[in-house]
């Protein structure tokens, strides 16, 4: 990519400089310096700067000085980069023409070499399986200098291997394949699986029936085979089959064996059924109960409260059971693939037959049926016979049709039971007293005594009582003086029957009243009137009325009906006599003003007489009254030109009972004029605005058809397409589309056409560097001329915003004005984001031995980077503090570096994460110095027992401090202090500020499996 694009730039610095650069090939001026080739060619190793680019020049007195492509002046130290074009001047610039020399750099890293290649054991694993692209492509053991090593070297798992090319006699730096040799465990299964073998039930089992514990499983017929066996292969009884798994790919070397067994499926035979009488005593054998020929060595089982001895025979007592179900169920045992299987015997014990206990009956003829199966007692079966018959033809005595007499209950037995058992209900039956059938009695308030027994019908017997009691004290009801209710008639109770009662409803008829009468006036046009209104004297409702009305009921409409006399009638239709009053109507004729109406004109119509609207109905003579005076009296002359728009009335006077009437004419004049908004007026050139534009911005005043003419008062009419001209005026009118009229007025518009100036800019090209993340708004930085300048997308023609992030490529300005208008044309600015590739360090390039007190200077050692760019550090992933190459490294510190590229300014976006490990130290290399003595007297001198560099060298050390009794007084390790003569240990007797004397130490290394180490310290304060 950074090639294609110093290419681009260079081409294009060459064609806007053609008038100031002459290309004139490799020749010789007077004082200017020569070089021997248009080609200069370097290798990439060698880091090749200015200086190395100088050395094959020749200076002829006054001196060597290079150029990049846009005439800067580069300094000794600027890296050289390939594939671009320098040009030699001398010290002055004062050559008439600058050689230019094209720079090739060779020995690139070779490409697509992974960092680390995962392998199977299984496979072949040689340097000649592993991938790099170049020219001359070599395999060492060492990222520098080490062995070459032949393209047949077998691959060890968990080294790294290093790959450069050759290219043009350059050696590239060497990049690391570390390999990853994986051999997956064999999977987990039984050394034994078993398969059940039913004889009745041909099952052919498979490898894939076979059970093993992993991924990706193969079965094999031997430790050897190279052959997988097919799912489908059948399993042979004895055979031993080796099983491996596929983890990631990769197949496990070693095969886990399993041998296949075959067994018989349990047979407990199939199931059985035994039934005997509760009376029954026997002993069986259960096992002689199953049907079939089932296995011997089973197991009994049945209800907890039975005993059953005799082993797999199933031998007991049947005076062990009552009546009811018993299952017994006998089970073979599982083995290890075949289930348990089981069978049962169910046992049905049949009950004796009960008929239950003897039992008396007595009952009324008017009770309900009895089922004389609940009279007995005791605990009878169901299902019995009754003798003799009863007239149901079941065990229901109906006392009204059964008689008295003894019922026998027979229960039968059922198989294997054998004998019947019976029962007897002894029946007395008494007959019911009758006080007859309920009855209604309608009566009118004013009729004559009625007596109520007759209306209990011809089964009534006498003697009974009334209640309430009436006023005869007999049964005759008086309506005059008696109340309306329910009379009971009742006979009473015997021994064995109860009473009876009959109820006679009495209804009371009221007399109702018509009221009194009256007489009433109507106008025809008056509203209906419910005549029973003006009825007086309480009249009752639900009366008829004559002669009927148009309504069908009371209602009286005066447009309908006709005067005269109405007579309203009530009664109940019952027992009492009808009732009636009368109404005198008289109706008086209602004057016609006609109907209400409509009328549209336009602004220059003549002259119309509203009353013609009115309709033929309308009564002359009347007035007009509305928002202008109307010419000719009841005519109502309206003229356009003189009268306004608006509702006009029409009055026509009434006599008698009848009011006045109006009806309304409602009037328009349709004569509209349009309205446009403010700056509505305002256009822009880039636009190329029309007359369909003018008119989008129109508003009508009620949604008329618009039309645009060229003068005030002229026919000349504009075409939607018709281009506006900036400072002309343009007259529209608008036509009603209800009425077809045209308005008289037309709106004057005077049009402007803007066109803002357009943007000036600095500079026809532009570089950022990508990663200071750089924004549209950051082109503002361009601009010269402008106020309100609109970046646009050159290829969508779509606005940017100011957030929106910058990339390569071309980008309008325009200047949009307060009317939305932008300049015609824009200016035009390329933009290139420049970016570096971030460092790379090598394989364990973080890793170091603390005790070499290295430096961030040491850590970029470590470090690719591309020629020509620089390594900057920083303390954090984004911003933070710049890191001096001289700062000492620590041990699990975090680092960032990033490139940078001295001719863009620019870092790559991209910083590393380098998080450093000091414990990588030789301990033959770095001996520990353990001191014998120090004093923390607070002088700043030995104030610690210090032992250096040892969290380096023993990350993982321990020291255990003991004084001369033994006593451990102090423990540490690279997390703690250094011991300052204090103890720090809990059981400490007395103060923690230890005394002058001898101490001993022991020093856990706990690396290499080196011994502690035991010795003596003197603390002298």
């Amino acid at each position: 990519m950074s090639f294609n694009l110093k290419i681009g730039i260079v081409s294009k610095w060459i064609l806007i400089c053609t008038t100031l650069f002459l290309y004139i090939g490799v020749s010789a001026q007077a004082d200017c310096p020569t070089i021997g080739s248009a080609t200069q060619d370097f290798c990439a190793i060698d880091n090749p700067t200015v200086a190395d680019l100088s050395l094959r020049a020749t200076d002829t007195g006054s001196g060597i000085q290079w150029y990049n492509v846009v005439g800067t002046a580069l300094s000794d130290s600027s890296p050289l980069e390939d594939n671009t074009i320098y040009f030699l001047d001398n010290d002055n610039s004062s050559c008439t023409s600058r050689t230019q020399v094209t720079v090739n750099i060779f020995g690139n890293p070779p490409g697509n070499v992974p960092f680390e290649v995962g392998r199977c054991s299984s496979s072949e694993n040689t340097l000649a399986q592993l991938t790099a692209d170049g020219t001359n492509i070599e395999w060492y053991d060492a990222a520098n200098n080490g062995n070459f090593l032949p393209l047949s070297t077998p691959l060890v798992n968990g080294t790294t291997y290093y790959v450069q090319q050759t290219e043009n006699g350059c050696t590239s730096i060497r990049l690391g394949t570390r390999i990853n040799i994986t051999d997956p465990n064999p999977p987990t299964v039984d050394l034994e699986q078993f398969f059940c073998i039913d004889p009745s039930n041909t099952v052919t089992y498979t490898i894939a029936d076979l059970m093993p514990n992993g991924a990706d499983i193969k079965w094999y017929n031997s430790q050897a085979s190279t052959v997988a066996l097919p799912p489908s292969t059948v399993l042979v009884e004895n055979a031993t089959y080796y099983a491996t798994q596929t983890t990631n790919t990769c197949e496990s070397t070693n095969r886990s064996p399993s041998t296949v067994r075959f067994e018989n499926v349990a047979n407990p035979g199939q199931n059985g059924v035994m039934d005997i009488c509760d009376s029954a005593t026997v002993t069986i054998n259960l096992i002689n109960q199953l049907v079939g020929a089932p296995d011997a060595g089973g197991i009994w089982s049945g209800p907890a409260s039975l005993t059953i001895t005799g082993g797999d025979q199933g031998t007991f007592d049947t005076t062990q059971l009552d009546s009811g179900v018993y299952t017994f169920t006998y089970t073979i045992p599982a083995q290890n693939a075949c289930p348990a299987d089981s069978a049962t015997v169910r046992i049905n014990v049949q009950e004796e037959p009960d008929a239950g206990e003897d039992n008396v009956l007595e009952i009324c003829t008017n009770e309900p049926t009895v089922n004389l199966f609940t009279l007995l007692g005791g605990t009878p079966d169901t299902g019995g016979t009754w003798s003799p018959a009863m007239t149901s033809g079941t065990g229901l005595f109906d006392p009204s049709v059964d008689s008295s007499g003894v019922y026998t209950y027979t229960a039968n037995p059922t198989a294997p039971c054998s004998i019947a058992d019976t029962a007897t209900i002894t029946v007395s039956v008494e007959q019911a007293p009758n006080a007859g059938n309920n009855a209604d009695l309608d009566i009118c308030e004013q009729g004559t005594p009625v007596d109520l027994f007759t209306l209990l019908g011809s089964n009534a017997m006498a003697g009974g009582t009334w209640s309430p009691v009436l006023t005869s004290g007999t049964g005759f009801f008086d309506p005059t003086v008696d109340n309306a209710g329910n009379y009971t008639y009742s006979l009473p109770a015997s021994s064995t029957c109860l009473g009876d009662d009959a109820i006679v409803t009495v209804t009371i008829d009221p007399q109702l009243s018509a009221g009194t009468g009256g007489n009433i006036l109507f106008c025809t046009n008056d509203s209906s009137l419910n005549l029973f209104t003006l009825l007086t004297n309480d009249p009752d409702t639900g009366g008829t009325w004559s002669p009927s009305l148009a309504s069908g009921t009371g209602v009286f409409n005066p447009s309908v009906d006709s005067a005269g006399s109405y007579t309203y009638t009530v009664g109940n239709g019952g027992t009492c006599p009808l009732n009636t009053a009368t109404i005198s109507v008289t109706v008086d004729t209602a004057p016609n003003a006609g109907s209400n109406a409509t009328f549209n004109f336009c602004g220059d119509s003549p002259e119309t007489d509203l009353f013609s609207l009115l309709g033929p109905n309308a009564d002359t003579g009347g007035t007009w009254n509305g928002p202008t005076a109307l010419g000719n009296g009841d005519a109502g002359t309206f003229d356009p030109a003189t009268n306004a728009a608006g509702l006009y009335v029409y009055t026509v006077g009434g006599t008698g009972a009848c009011e006045d009437v109006n009806t309304i004419v409602t009037v328009t004049v349709a004569d509209l004029l349009p309205t446009i908004d403010i700056n509505g007026n305002e256009f822009c050139i880039m636009d190329n605005p029309t007359v369909s534009d003018l008119l989008a911005r129109i508003i009508p005043e009620n949604n008329g058809t618009l039309t645009v003419y060229d003068s005030e008062m002229g026919t000349n009419t504009l075409v939607n397409s018709d281009v506006l001209l900036d400072d002309t005026s343009y007259f529209i009118s608008e036509t009603d589309t209800t009425s077809g009229c045209e308005g008289t007025r037309r709106l004057e518009i005077v049009v402007s056409i803007n066109n803002p100036e357009t943007p000036t800019l600095s500079d026809a090209v532009g570089e950022f560097c990508l990663i200071n993340s750089p924004i549209i708004s950051d082109l503002n930085e361009f601009l010269i001329v402008g106020t309100n300048v609109i970046w646009v997308d050159a290829l969508t023609n779509v606005d940017f915003v100011d957030s929106d992030i910058l990339i390569t490529g071309d980008y309008y300005a325009v200047e949009e004005d307060v009317f939305g208008c932008r300049s015609m044309p824009s200016s035009t600015i390329a933009i290139q984001i420049n970016d570096n590739p971030p460092p790379i360090l090598i394989t364990d390039g973080n890793e170091f031995c603390g005790a070499d007190d290295p430096t961030i200077a040491d850590l970029e050692v470590n470090l690719t980077v591309d020629a020509g760019l620089a390594v900057v550090w920083y303390d954090a992933q984004e911003n933070g503090n710049l890191i001096a190459t001289t700062e000492l490294l620590i041990n699990g510190g975090i680092y960032y570096a990033a490139s940078f590229n001295s001719v863009t300014g620019c870092e790559s976006n991209v910083r590393i994460e380098i998080i450093t490990d000091l414990t990588i130290c030789d301990p033959e290399l770095y001996p520990l110095l353990i001191p014998d003595g120090f004093s923390p007297n607070g002088d700043g001198i030995n104030d610690t027992f210090s032992l250096i560099d040892v969290e380096f060298i023993y990350e993982d050390y321990t020291i255990e401090i003991y004084n001369r009794y033994g006593n451990l007084v102090f423990t540490g390790n690279k997390d703690s202090a250094n011991w300052d003569g204090t103890s720090n240990q809990a059981s400490a007797i007395g103060s923690n500020l230890m005394p002058n004397g001898v101490y001993f130490y022991i020093f856990n290394y706990n690396k290499n499996n080196i011994a502690p180490t035991q010795g003596r310290i003197y603390l002298n304060r």
